[in-house]
């Protein structure tokens, strides 16, 4: 069974763009096997992320290949874990995490994740491990 962590929109598209300074790690990062648990909200983020950065072409070939990856698990937005990412974000007025990091750490939190493949250093932040090394 491979090691699951968690995949931000910073991973997702360092490890997609060609030309972003981070791909090659991003890519030497999952070359060990690896489930990769992400959100729904993490999806959208990383879509608008590649279409405002590169297009919208390419923006629909990552999606549409993010959903034919059977090591991808994509978790849906619930209501009680975005109030209680909400209650965390609010919590912390003196990090600059935003509402969608907040909500990943409640995610990893209650999946047991100790890791995240992400250039975000709010990860570390939260207390997670992060990959790639930057």
């Amino acid at each position: 069974m491979s090691e699951r962590i968690f995949a931000d929109s910073s991973g997702f598209f360092a490890a997609f763009a060609g030309n972003d300074t981070h791909h090659r790690a991003s890519l030497n990062a999952l070359s060990t096997e690896f489930t990769l648990i992400t959100t729904r909200v993490v999806v959208f983020e990383t879509v608008s992320l590649i279409t405002k950065r590169l297009s919208p072409f390419y923006a629909r070939a990552w999606f549409q290949g993010l959903l034919k990856d059977a090591h991808v698990v994509i978790h849906e937005i619930e209501p009680p874990l975005l109030r209680e990412a909400e209650r965390f974000w609010l919590k912390h007025r003196d990090k600059t995490w935003d509402l969608i990091d907040c909500y990943s750490f409640s995610l990893m939190r209650r999946e047991k994740l100790a890791r995240a493949f992400t250039l975000d250093q709010h990860f570390r932040q939260a207390g997670f491990a992060t990959l790639p090394d930057t």
